[in-house]
């Protein structure tokens, strides 16, 4: 019944704009919440690089049921524990890292490709370089970039030797054949370039 209602909402458009109201509802809710419990930790102890709130902690991430046991069986280290997301903008730490990594590049008259693209990393990117967003279900992400194009991490449709940064957070370990989607961002890659590519990553396996 759920993937037949599914459906009929794509067949109707419908889909991706209430599930993108239904997230932008819940993020809402979860900002004033946490704004709220975590206001008596307002101390310069950790500072968010995204909004440049502080606070002495942060708030936790936990992974879902599906994923938790995975990752403890396997020692995986996957973005979650403790002092993870921003109280104030909900930045994550995987969010932070990034912009931590590309304050220190010049982006000034560079041609980035991001994909699967993040608010955050976006709109610091988009005020500074020149950048193309892609996604295999693009409509999930036209509230941050509404010219977002349908693309395939495995058949990128752009020329080789195109843009001067690649970013792919946490989407690797979502296609089957990672290798393939590897090669396909070395292609359009200048040469030099430079591509950050964080993923899930245990000594273990």
């Amino acid at each position: 019944m759920k993937e037949f209602l599914k459906k009929i909402l794509k067949a109707a458009n419908l889909y991706h704009p209430l599930q993108l109201f239904y997230r932008q509802l819940m993020f809402s809710s979860k900002k004033r919440y946490l704004r709220f419990r975590y206001r008596k930790f307002k101390k310069k102890i950790f500072t968010c690089n995204v909004c440049g709130n502080y606070y002495s902690k942060f708030a936790p991430a936990y992974p879902s049921a599906i994923n938790r046991a995975a990752i403890q069986n396997h020692a995986v280290i996957a973005g979650y524990g403790e002092n993870i997301i921003c109280p104030n903008c909900l930045s994550v730490a995987r969010d932070r890292l990034v912009l931590a990594m590309l304050e220190k590049v010049d982006l000034q008259q560079k041609k980035v490709l991001h994909l699967s693209p993040e608010k955050n990393i976006y709109t610091f990117l988009s005020a500074k370089a020149s950048v193309e967003t892609a996604d295999l279900m693009p409509g999930f992400y036209k509230n941050i970039d509404p010219n977002i194009r349908e693309a395939d991490a495995t058949k990128l449709p752009y020329a080789g030797n195109y843009f001067d940064l690649v970013i792919g957070n946490h989407i690797l370990e979502h296609i089957p054949d990672d290798r393939l989607a590897m090669k396909e961002i070395f292609r359009v890659l200048r040469s030099p370039g430079m591509a950050i590519l964080q993923v899930p990553f245990s000594t273990e396996l």
